[in-house]
């Protein structure tokens, strides 16, 4: 783990039904969710050289507690939108705030971040930012930025720390 965790978000992120509202994860078994886990730590792997350091479910609703029983097999955490499933501790609460959600105006998610800020607890905050947001040539200053202000506001992200001491 460098400074803040990288978790694994899942190998399809949009509704691969948006009509029924079906997810990656909606109504895979435990096999299938095995597969899907391993075929994510292998492209972790390969592009960050070293696993994920927990992972980051998908909402909700896109998945089975038989699936997040087979994620915590594979990570020594799982977050969903408002929770964390530690492997081997109870259950913590921590508010998921996204910055950046499709960076189409850099200043502008910065400026949103900026007053979204005022109203997150820091005690129990987590960012998290999505996969598709990295193909933005303005992702790194947008990130930059961003943890610039959270370090500023003495904001630590120790829902984080308590996961790994």
């Amino acid at each position: 783990m460098g400074k803040y965790p990288l978790g694994h978000h899942g190998l399809i992120h949009w509704p691969m039904d948006e009509e029924k509202w079906i997810f990656e994860f909606t109504y895979l078994n435990r096999e299938e969710t095995r597969r899907k886990c391993e075929k994510a730590l292998e492209i972790h792997r390969r592009v960050f050289g070293q696993p994920p350091d927990g992972g980051e479910a998908p909402p909700n609703w896109s998945y089975t507690a038989e699936a997040l029983k087979t994620f915590l097999e594979y990570y020594p955490y799982v977050c969903t939108y408002k929770i964390i499933f530690p492997r081997k501790k109870p259950p913590l609460i921590a508010q998921a705030f996204a910055p950046t959600f499709g960076i189409k105006n850099p200043e502008e998610n910065i400026e949103n971040f900026r007053k979204d800020l005022e109203h997150y607890d820091p005690m129990t905050l987590r960012i998290v930012f999505h996969p598709q947001d990295i193909k933005s040539n303005e992702f790194k200053e947008v990130a930059y930025k961003v943890f610039e202000m959270i370090e500023a506001k003495g904001y630590m992200l120790s829902t984080y720390k308590k996961l790994f001491t």
